[in-house]
């Protein structure tokens, strides 16, 4: 508003941690200690051309964080745990999420507006998680967990066609499971002992419960229930790896798709946007040159797909773009 443009910031962050590693007896070990975060974001916005700017602009997120952290290791043998681990997080707005003031975005073409009166995130993690290792390179491993989200930072669409913005939810919980498995080839023939396969693959329930509108916003989710904005019901990764000690080379095929997910939370009566499934491969290859040097050479986006959004239950497709393909020389 007022042609404001421009803004001033800075972030200060004074942070210490203990922990403690306790050997309660052979087979059984407890892993605590916590962080204390002092955290102070102030975003002042500007005008370029000197205009008086409304002070009520002006953003500030100040929070002291104790979060501690819990893990107990069960060796129910020399090449298998269980893990039970307890963590409190923290995530906190950035800066263009925190000015209120419209530019558009360069990559994408959304016009962004932010919002002051943003908070931090908290967050409580748990998670329950049995894993084997059956060579030095290989490992089974399967988990469930569970996450909690207080006032999760959430991308909205504000108005037709694309105005992006920022607000807190009220709250969120996410319930998964998750396999692991990694194994060497050798097993078929010594001939592909450099070989490895791997993947995981995890699957998410995610609900949101949304907060009361702030008095004078007028912007309010239309959902009142849903999927976490950005959270996949499904997650899968896998690759193909040749690790060659003798001749220092190494090279991964890997693989990447997620399923349908929110990408805007709809506003003002618009319908939710979502993100449909992207299938992604990359190719990575490292030979080492001498006792010091090596060569890198990475291609990522090979598939190249198409970014494909919907708003609501239609097929209309509502924005689309590829991202390209990629090349990296090290």
């Amino acid at each position: 508003p007022g042609g404001q443009d421009g803004y001033a910031a800075r972030q200060e962050v004074y942070a210490g941690y203990a922990m403690l590693d306790l050997p309660l007896v052979r087979w059984l070990r407890l892993v605590g200690g916590a962080r204390f975060e002092a955290n102070n974001i102030q975003v002042k916005p500007f005008d370029i051309f000197g205009n008086p700017v409304d002070p009520n602009a002006n953003a500030q997120v100040k929070t002291n964080d104790i979060l501690p952290s819990a893990s107990l290791i069960f060796a129910a043998r020399k090449d298998m745990n269980v893990r039970l681990v307890g963590a409190q997080t923290v995530a906190r707005p950035e800066f263009r999420e925190l000015a209120p003031f419209v530019f558009t975005d360069f990559a994408g073409g959304f016009t962004t507006q932010g919002y002051s009166k943003l908070t931090a995130t908290k967050i409580w993690n748990a998670d329950l998680r049995w894993e084997w290792f059956p060579s030095a390179n290989e490992v089974l491993a399967v988990s469930v967990f569970y996450k909690h989200f207080d006032s999760p930072i959430e991308r909205m669409i504000a108005t037709s066609p694309r105005l992006q913005t920022y607000r807190n939810a009220k709250f969120a919980n996410n319930v998964g499971a998750e396999i692991e498995a990694r194994k060497n080839l050798e097993f078929i023939s010594k001939s592909v002992r450099d070989l490895s396969l791997g993947f995981n693959f995890a699957y998410i329930f995610s609900r949101v419960q949304v907060a009361a509108p702030v008095e004078g916003d007028f912007l309010a989710p239309t959902s009142e229930q849903r999927y976490l904005e950005g959270q996949s019901p499904y997650v899968m990764n896998a690759f193909l790896g040749y690790d060659n000690e003798r001749s220092g080379t190494n090279a991964r095929l890997l693989f990447n798709t997620y399923g349908r997910r929110i990408a805007f939370v709809g506003g003002n009566r618009l319908p939710d946007v979502y993100e449909l499934p992207v299938h992604t491969m990359d190719a990575t290859l490292a030979q080492r040159l001498h006792k010091n040097l090596s060569l890198s050479f990475n291609v990522l986006n090979m598939l190249n797909w198409r970014q494909r959004f919907v708003q609501g239950d239609s097929d209309e497709i509502f924005y689309s773009t590829r991202r390209g393909v990629f090349f990296v020389l090290g």
